[in-house]
Parts: structure tokens; sequence; C-alpha cells
């Protein structure tokens, strides 16, 4: 049997046990090998979710600071893989180009998929990205992140997933498609997918309704797996996307790190099965 490597622990888990509590910072990541956990908000007692075997749980870590944003508690026995964000966060930087992007562009997926657990407020949807940055090219987004690492400049002003945005864009091959309303709805629309540079999209998913524009991602979870498009989209405006190389990415998944890709799978199935959930179960990143 092949030795499992050092880094990578077993954690297990009793009926009600606190995993990690919102507030506390991060020092690991975990994907669930058996049982169940509960994601919820330990001011309200709100339950966000139920994740089961093969999710991946507490990877906002990796882009929030090091924060944990929700509460996690085991329901009946769970056993985890525990990997240190320190450990993963050296694999991921040693990655290819199109695992580092998947990997950005799922967060974003998820960020999306929040849009959706987020309750109305009647005062329209906030967006996920600030209107300045949709001028920016990959060459910008590029020169931003240099800036921050070489000279130490504060990116304190702007979002999660404003950062995830900007990191995105700067690792992908500029490859921008432009959709009218007429296109996106003809029968040879959009299948692939993107990130949205310009404009505004009603995403559907189930009976819920919300109009998304800048940052949000739509069809990489699914096509990572090979899975049905989870949202039915219809475009608002003219669109201008960035498109996510998946052929790229599945290929060098296939022959990655073991735990960059079960990582990546991980966060993908969380997408697709916070998707497909029954709608009343709203799952939001951790």
């Amino acid at each position: 049997m092949k030795p499992s490597h050092p880094a990578i622990s077993i954690a297990n888990y009793a009926e009600e046990q606190i995993i990690f509590n919102k507030g506390e910072e991060a020092r690991d990541i975990f994907i669930i090998q058996d049982g169940q956990v509960e994601v919820f908000d330990p001011e309200t007692g709100r339950r966000i979710g139920l994740l089961g075997r093969g999710h991946l749980i507490g990877e906002q870590a990796l882009f929030q600071l090091g924060v944990r944003v929700a509460s996690v508690r085991a329901k009946g026995e769970v056993r985890c893989q525990q990997l240190p964000l320190d450990h993963v966060r050296r694999l991921i930087s040693s990655e290819t180009i199109p695992i580092k992007a998947g990997i950005e562009g799922l967060c974003l997926q998820l960020a999306t998929l929040n849009h959706f657990a987020a309750p109305p407020t009647g005062k329209g949807e906030k967006p996920l990205v600030r209107s300045s940055l949709g001028s920016w090219s990959s060459n910008q987004a590029q020169e931003f992140l240099k800036t921050i690492i070489n000279h130490g400049d504060s990116a304190e002003s702007y979002s999660p997933e404003e950062l995830l945005y900007i990191k995105t864009l700067a690792l992908l091959t500029p490859r921008t498609m432009l959709f009218s309303e007429a296109h996106w709805n003809s029968s040879s629309g959009p299948e692939q997918a993107f990130m949205i540079l310009d404009g505004e999209v009603s995403a559907m998913w189930g009976s819920k309704t919300i109009t998304i524009g800048r940052g949000a991602v739509f069809g990489l979870a699914e096509s990572i797996l090979g899975r049905p498009q989870l949202t039915t989209n219809r475009a608002l405006s003219p669109l201008r996307a960035q498109v996510f190389p998946v052929n790229a990415m599945v290929a060098n998944l296939s022959r990655t790190n073991a735990g960059v890709a079960g990582i990546c799978r991980a966060l993908a199935l969380k997408i697709v099965d916070a998707y497909a959930d029954q709608q009343q179960v709203l799952i939001e990143g951790i």
C-alpha cells in the first residue's frame, strides 16, 4: 500500500463535535471521507448547509486571510482528511496556470452561488466586483499583483471576491467572447465555462432567479466534472466574458499532484451538489 503524504492526517469527530468555529484563525482545510457535517451560523443558529463524503470544507480560508466565516460541526461520526493550509498554499503556488486559474475560478463560482443563498433586500443585487475593474486587462491584473508582492502594497480595500477576480484575470490567457441576448438564447448559445467581464445576466436556479454581472462564474464546476449546466441564464444586456480553458484544466488535473487534484474536484463537487440540493438548502463558502 502506498504510504499517505506526511502533510495529510486523518481527523475523527463524534456527534455534534465542532470542527471549527466562525471567526477562528484557519490552519487547515478538510476533505470529508465518511459522514456528514453541518455548516451553520453560530450567531443565529441558522443552518447554511449539510455536506457529505467527498466535499471540501474550509477552502475559503485559502483566499480570505485565513479566517473562518462560518462554523462546522459533525452530524454523527465523521472522518476527514486534514490538510495544513501552508502546505496546500505551497502546492498550489507550484501548480500549472490552468490549475491555478481553475481553483480561483471555482471559488468565484462558489461566490456566485452565495448570491442565490442571500435573502432578497429589495435594493437590487450587490455586485461581486466593482465597475472600475471591468476595464482591466490580464496584463493590468498581473501588474497589480506584482505591486502587492514586490512592494507590500495593501489590498485591504478590495473584497475577497474582487481579489479572486483579479487573480483569475491575471492567470488566464485573454480569450473573450461577446454575447448578445439573441446569441445567448439561441441553440448555439454558450456551453463553456466563463467569467463575466461586463454586462448582466438573469440566472435561474430552481425557483429562484437573481440578476448578476461582473465577476460571476458559470459552467466551470460542471465542465470539470462533466455534468449538465446548473443554471438557466438569460442575457439582460450585451455581455463580454472571459472563457476558461476547461480542456487544459481537465488534462492538467489528470497528471498533477494528487492532493491538489483532490481539492479541485472536491470544490467542484461541492458547487454542483450545492446547486442540486433541495431549494431550501443553501450552501455558502466557509
